[in-house]
């Protein structure tokens, strides 16, 4: 990868940053059975960066959107996954301050701004598109109700409504039917199931891939063999709160004593990557010289649980 960034102040307290990146990656040396065209899994491609801080006395704040570019592919075009953008607002405040003791507070969020639909009834005709036996993926208002995401300029704003306010019942099962009945092969969806068709547990419509009653009660339901998920009204039970739940927040606290020793103490919250850790830190500084010393916290087996971090850093 290659960076080069540039910063000016707007003011006496703040200033606005911009960021560019060329990047190149390789995934492998042979191109995969379900990628089309030739050549070899390469990419190179480019992105932007934004950011803007202010700084007071005691208080700053930070806002920053990295990797604002198109999307990223390798061989195929229409596997194309859109870039990472992520934006990240951060605040500092100094809490306490006197002739030898600091106290200060630092949390930042983050969320990735990257709009994505799986398949999903917009029109509530309970059909992906012209349903299981058609090709088209475009309903009668003509919406792509097939798995897509929006492009970066749309997904500042969408990212924010595409896990609740946009789309419809979810297609989970792929059989481009919502209600996820087991059908035999002479039944045309388009003009509807029959009652005796369709899949019940006693509560609602499933969607089921594979499933066997087990049990022998007459229902798919979750002490059967295969996977049971809801489909109908599966739209319904999207919130706002789900969008939070991709919000990453860290908070940190610091305690300088001098200009000298700091001891640092956080906690990282990622609720959709699993990721609830508490963080610890030192860090001593010496005629110019610096040592840092972080360590994250973690239940056993957890990917983040007992990392350690380390860091020099010189004043020239």
């Amino acid at each position: 990868a290659l960076d080069a960034s540039y910063g000016t102040k707007l003011t006496k307290n703040s200033g606005i940053g911009i960021g560019f990146k060329l990047f190149h990656q390789k995934l492998a040396d042979s191109v995969t059975e379900n990628e089309s065209g030739e050549g070899k899994p390469y990419s190179t491609d480019f992105a932007f960066d934004l950011a803007y801080l202010l700084k007071q006395d005691k208080f700053s704040f930070g806002f920053n959107i990295a990797n604002i570019g198109p999307p990223i592919s390798f061989i195929d075009e229409d596997q194309a996954d859109p870039a990472p953008t992520n934006m990240r607002l951060g605040f500092f405040g100094n809490l306490y301050e006197d002739e030898f003791i600091k106290f200060n507070m630092l949390m930042d969020m983050q969320k990735l701004l990257v709009a994505s639909y799986p398949s999903m009834d917009w029109d509530g005709d309970r059909m992906i598109g012209d349903g299981i036996n058609g090709n088209s993926n475009t309903n009668g208002d003509g919406q792509n109700e097939a798995a897509y995401f929006d492009p970066w300029y749309k997904a500042w704003a969408t990212a924010w409504l595409d896990d609740w306010y946009y789309g419809g019942d979810l297609d989970i099962d792929g059989n481009r039917y919502i209600g996820g009945y087991t059908y035999e092969e002479d039944i045309n969806p388009i003009e509807g199931p029959q009652p005796e068709d369709l899949v019940w547990d006693g509560e609602g419509e499933y969607g089921c891939e594979e499933c066997t009653d087990t049990d022998g009660d007459g229902y798919f339901d979750m002490n059967d063999t295969g996977t049971v998920v809801k489909e109908l009204g599966s739209g319904d039970d999207r919130t706002f709160s789900k969008e939070f739940k991709e919000v990453i927040f860290n908070t940190g606290f610091e305690f300088w004593y001098t200009e000298s020793f700091v001891l640092r103490f956080g906690y990282i919250y990622d609720k959709e990557g699993d990721i609830t850790n508490p963080t610890f830190g030192a860090g001593v500084r010496f005629d110019g010289y610096g040592f840092d010393f972080g360590y994250t916290a973690g239940e056993q087996g957890h990917p983040r649980s007992n990392t350690l971090f380390f860091s020099l850093s010189a004043e020239i």
